[in-house]
């Protein structure tokens, strides 16, 4: 799977960031204390726990077939709540939880 689009809003320091369209390759520069860390903080919590999320969501995308067939479409969003339950029982299977491994 990979990210296609992130926002983040009100999450201190961060006011506001949003992109869409990412590559597979992300860069993010500042100067110190801008608030890379924290936001690549907020991103990897909402990864160890999807929900829907106004303030801080993202929509990934399928990139292996495995993945299209047990989401059962090729792209999710946090903002969805079935979508978030499908990532993150994806996620604990991934991290080989119920001991399976995809």
């Amino acid at each position: 799977m990979r990210i296609v689009d992130i926002m983040v809003k009100d999450k201190p320091p961060v006011k506001h960031f949003e992109t869409t369209n990412l590559s597979n390759i992300i860069v993010l520069a500042g100067p110190n204390g801008i608030g890379k860390t924290r936001l690549i903080q907020q991103i990897i919590n909402l990864f160890q726990n999807p929900r829907p999320d106004q303030m801080l969501h993202v929509k990934i995308k399928a990139t292996v077939q495995n993945e299209k067939d047990r989401w059962e479409k090729e792209t999710l969003s946090t903002l969805d709540s079935s979508d978030s339950d499908i990532l993150r029982i994806f996620i604990k299977i991934k991290e080989g939880g119920n001991g399976l491994v995809v």
